[in-house]
This record gives structure tokens, sequence and C-alpha cells, in this order.
């Protein structure tokens, strides 16, 4: 195995952050907003909170990706890209769906769904290019 360069760890050491980070931050400030609303005894399981757990679980796979790569099916293959092609289009579906919506706090979660979906199109473009 070649051995890499510092370059190279902080280039990765970046991806990772902002592939990561970004889509956090939106799911915290999303989340934030429902356990407020729950605290408060209004909960409801409206539209915009399947939608942030549709978010939530793409994002989650991706973590999953990172920890333990065997969680997508095998390079060149159909499930592969299978996989990739449905989380980019549930999360582009989401910051849609999310985008004509009224309401308060519809910004934090188009913000995560289209950090997730970079993120996946990112995962997309690495695949098709290697």
């Amino acid at each position: 195995m070649r051995k890499l360069g510092p370059t190279l760890i902080a280039a990765r050491i970046l991806i990772l952050c902002l592939m990561f980070g970004i889509p956090s931050f939106f799911l915290f400030l999303s989340w934030r907003r429902v356990v407020r609303r729950v605290g408060d005894g209004r909960w409801s399981s409206g539209a915009r909170d399947w939608l942030l757990i549709l978010t939530m679980t793409s994002f989650a796979w991706l973590i999953l990706i990172e920890v333990w790569p065997l969680s997508l099916p095998p390079p060149y293959s159909i499930g592969r890209f299978s996989v990739i092609y449905a989380n980019l289009a549930a999360t582009v579906t989401v910051a849609v769906a999310t985008l004509f919506r009224k309401g308060p706090g519809k910004g934090s979660l188009i913000g995560a769904a289209c950090a997730v979906a970079l993120d996946w199109l990112f995962v997309l473009v690495v695949n098709t290019a290697i």
C-alpha cells in the first residue's frame, strides 16, 4: 500500500470535515426545532418531520459508508449506483418539497437536504471517476 503524504492527509481531513460538518450543523438546527416543539407539548408527525427523518437517514448512511465501506455494494455494480442515485434523488426531493412548504424552520431543512445531496453527488463523482 502506498504511503500518503501530509498534503493528501490534510486534503482528506478537510474533505471529511466539510462533508460531515456542514450537514451536521443544519441537521442540528432542524432537530433542535423539533425537540423544542416536543418539549412544549406540540408533537405533530407532519410532513416536515418525515422529510427531516428521511434526510437524517440518508446522512446516517453516508456516515456508515465512511466508517464501514462494505455497507455499499461492490464497485461498478448496479446495486452501488442504485443506492447512490436513490439517496441523491431522495435528498433532492426533500429539498424541493421543503422549498414549497410554509412555516418556520424550513431554511435549516433545505440547507441540510442540499448539503446531504451535495455529499451524495460527491460520492457519485468519486465512484464514477475511479
